[in-house]
């Protein structure tokens, strides 16, 4: 997923990803029993290492702070390209899941975790 077989990251990862994100919680909105929704982001939402304007290596990091360094620019990621876009898809669905809620009301709760690797 992070080489040459993604050719459009927009398509392939980043709309999928925020889009994806939002269905599950328009079907969970649904269910009048469900109370909570835990949602598996990655640390890739927030970190900024690498990319546009990397921060420092040695920064601490909190849930005040999203990825800002995968950005595309001109609709470009930087290198390496699938690397940002998968952040990048990270962190939009991760924002989708606050904006859904803040906008939606559902009856349940929402969490986001960000663990920064899954075996």
């Amino acid at each position: 997923w992070m080489d040459s077989r993604i050719s459009d990251p927009h398509l392939e990862l980043v709309a999928p990803a925020e889009q994806g994100t939002v269905n599950v919680l328009h079907s969970c909105a649904r269910v009048a029993k469900m109370r909570r929704v835990v949602v598996t982001s990655s640390f890739g939402a927030i970190m900024n290492i690498g990319g546009n304007k990397p921060w420092p290596l040695d920064f601490a990091y909190s849930e005040m702070h999203w990825n800002e360094t995968s950005a595309p620019i001109n609709d470009t990621f930087p290198e390496p390209r699938n690397v940002h876009a998968y952040r990048w898809s990270k962190t939009l669905a991760e924002k989708a899941v606050w904006d859904f809620v803040a906008a939606e009301k559902p009856q349940f709760s929402a969490t986001c975790i960000c663990p920064p690797m899954v075996l």
